[in-house]
């Protein structure tokens, strides 16, 4: 624990032999970073137990693929389907453009994915893919 706080290992050592005593404000400060530190490990435990889902919608028809998250599979494949819309007919034939949605659980998630603050990145993710019903303009006919 002392290493993910930033403790050196000599002063822990010089604390523990009682050769120095740490300040009284440094108790607190390590009491509240193992329990900032805790509660984050607790969030990511619950998150996995509950498996969270998010609907990713890939615009894979960008320069650069944009990857933008939703709560429900109905949202997600409203805004695929305008994105869809949005392209000329040259650019949906083109199959480099592709517009989807992509399930994926938290199960799913890199380990990467949760920063020290608790935020998730959903887009940090291994696969996904379970549920029917997703929008997807590869199975279109163009």
């Amino acid at each position: 624990m002392f290493r993910l706080i930033g403790i050196p290992v000599r002063t822990l050592d010089d604390w523990e032999n009682e050769r120095r005593t740490p300040p009284e404000w440094t108790e607190r400060l390590v009491i509240n970073e193992i329990k900032r530190l805790n509660k984050i490990k607790m969030e990511e435990k619950e998150m996995k137990n509950n498996e969270m889902v998010k609907y990713l919608v890939h615009n894979e028809a960008l320069t650069v693929t944009d990857v933008t998250v939703f709560d429900t599979l109905e949202e997600a494949n409203k805004e695929a389907e305008m994105l869809w819309d949005h392209l000329t007919y040259s650019e949906k034939k083109d199959k480099d453009n592709r517009v989807y949605v992509l399930d994926v659980r938290s199960s799913d998630l890199l380990e990467d994915a949760i920063d020290e603050d608790g935020n998730i990145d959903w887009a940090a993710n291994s696969g996904g893919g379970y549920v029917d019903g997703r929008f997807d303009s590869d199975d279109l006919e163009v």
